[in-house]
């Protein structure tokens, strides 16, 4: 699997419209077998949720994300979490824990029924 975390100062990044880095990590039965930091375009969702489908990423790791863009990247038919805050290598270890769940890695103020896109 592909897992995609836009990333600012090592932490997840509070908007991912404006995010300009993603951490990609490619993980086989919930190991991860390499980390790659790219530049991200900003060229409006459509270019955006494209460079996603190009770079493989089968699901996106974010903070807020607009309903634009996130229809986009569904559309691209890969999953969000969205609303995701913290340290990336702690997210990214809950994540394949399954634990991403947990209340601490939510962004204060958001509701945990709106977290997920699903394609």
């Amino acid at each position: 699997m592909k897992i995609g975390i836009s990333q600012w100062q090592g932490r997840v990044s509070p908007v991912f419209d404006a995010s300009n880095r993603l951490l990609l990590v490619d993980t086989e039965n919930n190991q991860v077998t390499s980390r790659v930091e790219f530049k991200m375009i900003h060229d409006g969702p459509l270019s955006r949720a494209k460079h996603l489908v190009f770079l493989g990423i089968d699901t996106l790791i974010c903070g807020a994300i607009s309903s634009a863009l996130a229809a986009a990247i569904v559309s691209s038919n890969i999953r969000i979490v969205a609303y995701t805050c913290g340290p990336v290598d702690k997210v990214l270890e809950a994540f394949l824990d399954d634990q991403l769940s947990n209340s601490k890695f939510l962004m204060p103020g958001c509701d945990k029924q709106r977290r997920y896109f699903n394609y």
